[in-house]
């Protein structure tokens, strides 16, 4: 659905839901709820966002433009139809789907202005102008365009949003709280003027029961989870069953449920960490990749270390599956008007004040471990697939001499570097790959987005047809190149063709290569694909050393533009890539900055620190000393909130240590003000610039302990 909401939850992620038969009774209210009120269809378009503007102009002296919640100057100026073809450009030069899009909503809603005035000035939106006004977010679809087909052309307006700081330079938009018969009185008077243009408006778009949900069915399904070696009764060892499992109805597991482990941990085996490289040894009991190798038959004792662990593993298996099988139920007596069955949608999203608190909530069925990949391409693959679309340049394979190769090449690409243009072109100009696709991840990399990481892509260029990008929804992109060649529908795309994982020679990635081969070879029954192995690309060195995302990011922080320069595919991109890593995520504080230790830690003695401490009160009043403790106290106590943990319940030696890490950010703070000192007019920073960039200054280096599912490079 898009928009600021972030993520929503699932039945499980309720507060209502503590044990198996609240989730049966979650359901049944749920039932209930949509009976008298219609749940919402999940709505797979482009999200698009626009906002009022002065424009004297016009005969309400308003306007609308689009706003992409970036800093680039057309969005806080806001893009026109005239000149969203300056916004929105390709590579090759081919038209974006994004201005014929810009160009319909605008025009359908500009026309609408004199009409729904009063609507306007009712929801603040008058008032509230500017790139940190209010604005509507939308979900826009256009069926020759869009990725997942629908009927007919509509917009769906999901509510009024509203633009605020997100780091210093850099916006995020959020939800405020709208009158819903406002917004259905913009939808009634917008709809004459989208009719014109062959489009329908919706708010929300219901999907009512049509039909009994076969509730009781679902719950007697029969779901089998094998043990092995932890659970086997020595009184009653024939009580598992055949093949050492237990086998009964949903209803039955669940009733077995009396607590749900959604804030517990398990420790995973050797076996899983081989399976799944990047997995943590410690994870969440609802890992996707736990509930998959249940489905699929491994046993718990081969899943988790030992048995201690068994019962949370156990008991978030099945309420994740018993939520995944309930929810087709109810998405199966679900249809739309327009839309059909709610069961060929992503889901449904159903609100009451009386379950969940009043939050909205999804059901998605089997979309729960849906979603596996999907394209940078927005107008290429459908969302939640597989791949299932792609078929490669039809080649002779008689004709070739050696074999030929689909490679796989995971990374974060946060943000790309020279080495992977130069390790991509590689593999693109090899005659004997036939297909290339780049996996990367949604995670940001020290501030660094997937957004950023796109745009910069599109500005390097110069990729054959021959190269795809992904986007990984799973832990890591490793973990998504596994899955992909153990998906028979994508590995049937590509017959008589070879997989590799795709890696430069540099350090140990070469046993990237190795282990995914050796991984198939052992495990034979995973997947119907020729695994081999092809040869490393040439790693791209600068000054002596691989390029790298980190030391891209690390010469960004610091500076260093001619190193920065160097490692660019071509100096050219300097100012293009630099612009785009300054319009979002700079100066922001990392979220997780309790995991990470201050490289003065690492590599400055206490001369240095002291002396560092001597700095401060030279260059740092007693009262702006005072103003960043408090900010970084407050930051502190929102991420710590987060685990559970106060900061007011620290004993004497946790007070000890949060002055300890206080003390050290103020010092890193101190070196970022001597090291800027040429560029101060007073020989100062202001201290709110300096407590914005708390997480940035003085290098936050070398982590504790390694992110879960995340890749260096």
């Amino acid at each position: 659905m898009g928009g600021a909401g972030g993520h929503m939850w699932h039945p499980f992620d309720c507060p209502d839901v503590n044990s198996g038969q609240d989730l049966i009774d979650f359901f049944r209210k749920s039932i209930d709820a949509i009976k008298r009120n219609p749940a919402a269809l999940k709505i797979d378009g482009v999200n698009l966002s626009f906002r009022l503007r002065e424009n004297p102009g016009t005969p309400t002296g308003f306007e609308f433009v689009i706003d992409r919640g970036s800093m680039k100057e057309l969005d806080v100026q806001g893009v026109t139809a005239d000149n969203a073809d300056q916004r929105f450009v390709t590579k090759d030069g081919s038209p974006h789907g994004m201005v014929e899009a810009t160009r319909i909503l605008l025009d359908i809603f500009n026309a609408a202005i004199p009409e729904i005035m009063p609507e306007l000035e009712a929801l603040g939106m008058t008032q509230n102008t500017g790139p940190f006004g209010l604005y509507f977010n939308t979900e826009f679809v256009l069926k020759k365009i869009n990725v997942k087909e629908y009927p007919f052309n509509f917009i769906a307006i999901h509510g009024v949003n509203k633009f605020v700081q997100k780091g210093k330079k850099s916006r995020k938009g959020i939800s405020v709280e709208t009158d819903q018969g406002l917004l259905d009185g913009v939808k009634e008077k917008v709809e004459a003027f989208a009719n014109e243009k062959d489009f329908r408006v919706y708010t929300s778009i219901p999907a009512n029961v049509t039909k009994n949900v076969l509730l009781d069915d679902a719950l007697n399904e029969e779901f089998t989870i094998v043990y092995k070696g932890f659970a086997n009764d020595p009184e009653e060892p024939s009580e598992m069953g055949a093949g050492e499992g237990s086998t009964k109805p949903i209803k039955a597991w669940l009733l077995d449920v009396n607590e749900n482990p959604i804030n517990k941990v398990v420790n995973i085996t050797d076996q899983m960490k081989t399976i799944y490289p990047q997995m943590s040894k410690k994870q969440s009991p609802y890992a996707k990749n736990i509930y998959l190798e249940v489905l699929k038959g491994t046993a718990v004792s081969d899943i988790v270390d030992g048995p201690t662990d068994v019962e949370a593993l156990v008991d978030a298996v099945v309420v994740m599956h018993a939520s995944r099988i309930l929810g087709n139920a109810v998405l199966d007596a679900l249809e739309s008007d327009e839309f059909g069955s709610a069961r060929d949608q992503e889901g449904v999203v159903v609100q009451d004040p009386e379950i969940c608190g009043g939050t909205a909530f999804k059901f998605t069925g089997d979309f729960i471990v849906g979603g596996l990949a999907t394209s940078f391409r927005e107008t290429k693959y459908k969302k939640g697939s597989l791949l299932e679309s792609f078929m490669p340049e039809q080649t002779n394979l008689n004709e070739l001499d050696e074999k030929q190769y689909v490679i796989l090449i995971p990374g974060g690409f946060k943000p790309p570097t020279g080495g992977h243009y130069h390790l991509i072109k590689e593999y693109d100009k090899n005659p004997n790959i036939r297909k290339v696709f780049v996996v990367t991840g949604t995670k940001e990399r020290e501030g660094v987005t997937l957004q950023q990481s796109k745009e910069i892509f599109d500005v390097y260029g110069g990729f054959s047809d021959k190269i795809d990008f992904i986007m990984s929804d799973d832990p890591t992109p490793l973990t998504t190149c596994y899955e992909l060649v153990k998906n028979e529908n994508f590995v049937n795309q590509f017959p008589n063709l070879y997989f590799s994982i795709g890696a430069s020679d540099k350090g140990d990635d070469p046993k990237r290569i190795k282990g995914f081969v050796d991984y198939f070879n052992k495990n034979p029954n995973l997947t119907k694909a020729n695994v081999r192995e092809h040869p490393p690309a040439r790693a791209h060195l600068v000054d002596g050393q691989p390029a790298s995302a980190s030391r891209l990011r690390k010469a960004f922080a610091d500076e260093e533009w001619e190193t920065f320069k160097k490692l660019l595919p071509n100096e050219s991109f300097y100012d293009d890539v630099v612009q785009i890593l300054n319009n979002q995520g700079v100066g922001r504080v990392n979220e997780n900055f309790l995991l990470a230790v201050p490289q003065s830690f690492l590599v400055e003695g206490k001369e240095q620190i002291a002396a560092k401490t001597e700095l401060i009160k030279e260059e740092v009043t007693d009262e702006q000393e005072a103003a960043v403790r408090e900010r970084i106290a407050m930051l502190m106590k929102n991420v710590l909130s987060e685990v559970g943990l106060d900061l007011l319940d620290f004993s004497d030696d946790g007070e000890k240590i949060k002055d300890g890490i206080l003390g050290t950010l103020i010092d890193s703070v101190a070196d970022q003000l001597v090291g800027a000192e040429e560029e101060l007019q007073d020989g100062k920073k202001e201290i709110s610039e300096m407590s914005m960039a708390a997480g940035n200054v003085g290098g936050f280096g070398a982590p504790i302990h390694p992110v879960v599912g995340e890749e260096d490079e």
